[in-house]
């Protein structure tokens, strides 16, 4: 397992909401979340984002953790 799929296992379950109930707020299906969370796939930047709204979380902390560089950082790069 991955630290990105790691630590958002752990803030979601924290949080409270099940693995399905966070998949459909997203847009996704239970296993893509489900392997995201074991590190089996990655996941995009706008679901990140959902995501990190969703557990109330700092999107660029999410961004971080999945490797990515958060979109609004990559606008003032570019």
């Amino acid at each position: 397992m991955n630290s990105f799929g790691l630590y958002v296992r752990e803030r979601r379950e924290r949080a409270g909401v099940s693995l399905r109930a966070a998949a459909r707020q997203i847009g996704v299906c239970a296993s893509f979340l489900s392997h995201v969370e074991t590190g089996k796939v990655g996941m995009g930047p706008e679901k990140i984002a959902a995501l990190a709204a969703i557990l109330k979380e700092d999107p660029d902390r999410l961004h971080a953790l999945a490797g990515h560089v958060p979109p609004d950082v990559r606008d003032l790069i570019l």
